[in-house]
């Protein structure tokens, strides 16, 4: 009978690490040649889902620090692609908005992204992906 080798977690979380740094490269870069970078992608792409969410339901929503979101929000809003607007019922809330401008560069965003996910999907193969996704799922609880 053979012996079983179990492999420490954290060896586990390094092999993660790094697949994670190369597959967000390949995207970072596709993204680039727009113009975008994979934060403001993601934070467009949850408020387009989320329709008028506050900084703090983004942060939530992304898992980006608070810093790094108001950074990529000014930038979004310094090229027209989303603007804040104070709550008249509540002045504590601001929400942020796509605009029209917005939603065009997410609409680019997400087919530069797809395209992306199909050539990497048909390099790592069928079987790879489906464990990824498997293991994603299962980490998320």
């Amino acid at each position: 009978m053979a012996d079983v080798v179990v492999v420490p977690l954290a060896e586990h979380l390094l092999v993660l690490a790094r697949a994670q740094q190369h597959l967000l490269g390949g995207l970072s870069t596709a993204l680039a040649e727009d113009g975008t970078s994979v934060d403001q992608w993601r934070v467009l792409a949850c408020i387009s889902r989320l329709s008028a969410p506050t900084m703090g339901e983004i942060a939530e929503a992304t898992g980006l620090a608070n810093a790094t979101l108001s950074r990529v929000v000014d930038a979004l809003e310094d090229r027209a692609a989303v603007f804040r607007h104070q709550d008249a019922a509540d002045r504590r809330r601001i929400a942020v908005h796509l605009t029209e401008l917005g939603q065009q560069r997410l609409t680019r965003a997400d087919a530069i992204a797809d395209a992306w996910s199909a050539s990497a999907q048909s390099s790592l193969g069928a079987e790879a992906i489906t464990a990824v996704a498997r293991a994603a799922d299962l980490l998320q609880g």
